[in-house]
């Protein structure tokens, strides 16, 4: 998942949005099939959680009852059968120790794409807050009927978008109603339209053959047929999943492991300077908790990288007291890089919870693909590019922060009197060169933070070609 400049705002704001929301307990509420555990990497807890979509009367419900073997869900001709947005089912392969959770949803139509999309990602987003990747969505299987040989502009768009969020599959339903020219003017049309492909299985979006419903016609009987390559595609989804939440666990590492308590004392204590060291601190707090949601009691990495302007602290005009309370701030900034013990047992967790959750995917692919061959994820470069972050933030990055903050105390303390800093306004160029080095500051540290963010984006790179091609390639042979 790559992260563009500001995108952390994004990230912390989904995190606001979602908190403590997971889908599985609403919908372990009203489905009985749907175990209400969650949480934990146990084997008996890991699934492939699939999504199936399409307009109302194309083969969903017919596609799922196929997949499960069992006349679970109602189907329907040309009509809206599935009336909730979603509507699930837990079901274990019959002769594997492998379980899927199916979502079918509501039809989609022109009039309800929007809202419909809104829905699905809200959804999607909700259970990616989970740490288990088991918990997540994994795949959208989109259902076209290809007895219909179109797919409808609203479609497409449909696609297009919900892609940049899960693994997509275009599923045919009904191919058995269609020739093999035909098919393959349809799949012209498709890779055309949404990059999509049957054969490339590392393409954006896939495409199935299915058959859901064994039937007899004048052209003679079709048996069911495209089950194991529908639900061998989905466990694509879980290795992309993995790859994703990795570089999403590695920002939370970064911004959220260096602080310390918020603490700005009361320059030259009296009731006048209490109310001004409130005004500077809730300042501070309102503009934080508001766009990032953090913490009013702690200073974080993303404060020191996002510090605010002089004119949004109410401290433009420099006086003696907003002076003293900025060389208190830059001092809580040396303070909280001067031990990043907490932020190298971040690190070594991050390593461990890669090797846990790449056993944990390695088990149930084995499972999957009912083999005792001995796999290993590779993962050096991963492994590398996570200690050269490692090293930066603790070396580089560090001492040039350090610096920095010790050159703006030295800026501002430059004409504080041996009696302290009341009574004394200082120059007017004093001020200016005051705010011209803060803001030289701000400059630097979003550099500084530009440099991070470049190397976090090589590493989500180099984990994503480790960790999801491997599965791709890994399937390659049984999908095709």
């Amino acid at each position: 998942m790559d992260m563009d400049k500001g995108a952390y705002e994004a990230y912390e704001q989904l995190a606001k949005e979602n908190a403590n929301i997971n889908l599985m307990d609403d919908l372990a509420a009203n489905t009985e099939e749907i175990a209400a555990s969650k949480g934990n990497s146990d084997k008996t807890d890991r699934r492939l959680n699939i999504i199936v979509a399409g307009k109302s009367g194309v083969g969903k419900s017919s596609l799922l009852n196929y997949l499960v073997d069992m006349e679970i869900f109602e189907t329907g001709v040309g009509a809206p059968v599935t009336q909730e947005y979603f509507e699930s089912f837990r079901y274990k392969h019959p002769t594997k120790d492998v379980e899927y959770v199916l979502f079918d949803t509501k039809g989609i139509e022109p009039d309800t794409t929007e809202e419909f999309a809104t829905n699905i990602n809200d959804e999607i987003k909700k259970c990616a807050d989970s740490d288990n990747i088991f918990d997540h969505f994994h795949t959208l299987f989109y259902c076209l009927s290809a007895s219909s040989k179109r797919i409808e502009p609203f479609e497409i768009d449909f696609i297009n978008k919900i892609g940049s969020v899960i693994d997509v599959v275009v599923v045919l339903t009904k191919s058995d109603q269609i020739s093999d020219a035909e098919y393959v003017e349809m799949a012209q049309v498709l890779r055309e339209k949404i990059d999509a492909s049957e054969t490339d299985v590392a393409s954006g979006v896939k495409i199935v053959r299915v058959c859901s419903v064994a039937t007899t016609t004048r052209k003679g009987t079709f048996k069911q047929f495209g089950r194991e390559d529908v639900l061998n595609h989905s466990l694509i989804g879980l290795w992309n999943t993995f790859a994703s939440q990795i570089p999403d666990v590695l920002w939370d590492v970064v911004y959220n492991s260096i602080f310390c308590t918020l603490e700005i004392p009361i320059p030259q204590y009296n009731t006048e300077n209490l109310h001004r060291r409130n005004q500077f601190l809730n300042r501070w707090r309102s503009y934080f908790d508001e766009k990032y949601n953090l913490s009013g009691e702690h200073v974080s990495l993303i404060h020191v990288l996002r510090l605010l302007s002089l004119e949004e602290l109410g401290a433009n005009d420099l006086k003696s007291y907003h002076r003293a309370m900025l060389v208190s701030l830059f001092e809580l900034f040396l303070r909280m890089f001067a031990d990043l013990t907490s932020l190298k047992e971040e690190f070594t967790a991050l390593r461990n919870e890669i090797e846990t959750s790449a056993d944990a995917v390695i088990d149930f692919y084995k499972e999957l693909m009912n083999t005792e061959a001995i796999l290993t994820v590779p993962l050096i470069n991963t492994r590398r590019r996570l200690t050269e972050i490692e090293h930066f933030i603790c070396g580089e990055f560090r001492e040039f922060i350090i610096e920095e903050c010790m050159e703006m105390i030295a800026v501002i303390e430059q004409d504080r009197s041996e009696d302290g800093w009341f009574g004394r306004l200082g120059s007017s160029d004093t001020r200016e060169f005051i705010r011209e080095e803060y803001d030289d500051f701000r400059r630097a540290v979003d550099h500084a933070e530009d440099v991070l963010h470049q190397k976090i984006h090589n590493f989500a790179a180099t984990c994503t070609t480790e960790i999801s091609q491997f599965g791709v390639l890994k399937l390659k042979d049984q999908i095709r």
